[in-house]
């Protein structure tokens, strides 16, 4: 079950204001403190049951989906919301060119190319571009739904709310220790929840060395029909899930940078498994990461023998892969840890620490 699912609320600072110098303010983003659950009375299971049926009666509004690894129908309504930016294909295009890939028919792109270059592949083949534009100024709302102790820090658990994506859910890990905190955006994989990863990937270890953690909780990610019907829906529409995944990661790094207690100039990014499909994509496309830790390299080709695919599948991008799996091209400092983080935290901690303390 989701962390927010449940009669949670809570007030929390406007994350626009601070102690920072005036070149260092960023476009604040409101928070609204609104309480998630509708009835007051509600509790634990049963409200997220309820809130579980009522959302799929009624999607989106002032909600999260509050079962974050099924729901599909933000995902479903943004093909509608995106209809003049993307050029669509028909199903049997789609299926040609993805059987086309899978049996060899491609020119993989070994040729020297430079990160301006790549970046812009990046950005034509997923269909990226028209979401970076204005992202900064684009309305966005959070609302923090819950506070609870966590090591040596606190937990805060937060909505977000974006035109495009509807509303996502995100864990925020703050230290205890003296402010401003570098941070670092971390994008689960598949399966894995926001708290799972928290309790899997180390940080307990991050926040313990004085660095907050934000932690996406992913929607439709559990590699099954469902995430196979959005990516198919997206890419007939001439979008892909990888762009709005990578979207996500940089929506909650806006969320962070106008935190006043993080600095807005040394916040990297995370990736475990399918987070890191995403984030070897979120580095390229955007050089103001200030570091970034990846577990997981992949081809873009993610067909099952059944039909399905995954949402890593993007046909286009699928010619570079060997380009972008070559992690240290990137601008920002990089690293490729063994799948799952086995190196243990303070590996990953030695990482982040050195990087963004000398930012």
């Amino acid at each position: 079950m989701a962390l927010l699912a449940g009669c949670l609320s809570g007030t929390g600072p406007d994350f626009g204001s601070g102690e920072r110098t005036e070149d260092e303010q960023t476009t604040p983003v409101p928070v609204d403190t609104t309480p998630l659950c509708p009835a007051p009375a509600c509790s634990g299971d049963e409200c997220a049951l309820a809130d579980a049926m009522e959302w799929q009666a009624d999607p989106g509004g002032d909600r999260p989906c509050p079962v974050p690894g099924t729901c599909d129908l933000d995902y479903l309504r943004f093909v509608d919301l995106a209809s003049d930016e993307g050029e669509p294909l028909s199903l049997q295009e789609l299926r040609d060119s993805i059987s086309a890939l899978i049996a060899g028919d491609v020119e993989y792109q070994t040729d020297p190319i430079d990160n301006e270059a790549l970046r812009e592949v990046i950005i034509e083949t997923t269909n990226l571009g028209f979401l970076l534009d204005g992202l900064d100024e684009r309305p966005l709302t959070v609302r923090e739904v819950g506070e609870q102790p966590f090591g040596r820090g606190t937990q805060v658990d937060l909505v977000v709310e974006d035109p495009w994506v509807g509303s996502f859910q995100a864990m925020l890990l703050l230290p205890h220790t003296d402010t401003p905190h570098s941070g670092v955006v971390a994008h689960p994989g598949h399966w894995e929840e926001a708290w799972e990863h928290r309790d899997l990937r180390h940080a307990f270890e991050l926040v313990h060395a004085g660095i907050a953690v934000g932690i996406l909780d992913p929607r439709t990610h559990e590699a099954d029909e469902v995430e196979s019907d959005v990516t198919e829906a997206l890419l007939l529409a001439g979008h892909s899930f990888m762009a709005i995944r990578v979207y996500e990661s940089l929506l909650l790094r806006r969320v962070l940078r106008a935190h006043p207690d993080i600095h807005p100039e040394r916040i990297g990014l995370m990736g475990h498994s399918g987070g890191s499909a995403s984030g070897n994509l979120a580095v390229r496309v955007d050089e103001d990461w200030s570091a970034y830790a990846s577990d997981f390299v992949t081809e873009y080709l993610y067909a099952k023998p059944d039909g399905t695919y995954g949402d890593e599948t993007v046909p286009l991008l699928h010619p570079w892969h060997q380009k972008i799996s070559q992690l240290s091209t990137a601008s920002s400092p990089t690293r490729l840890f063994s799948y799952g983080y086995p190196e243990g935290g303070d590996e990953l901690v030695s990482f982040f620490y050195e990087v963004l303390g000398e930012r």
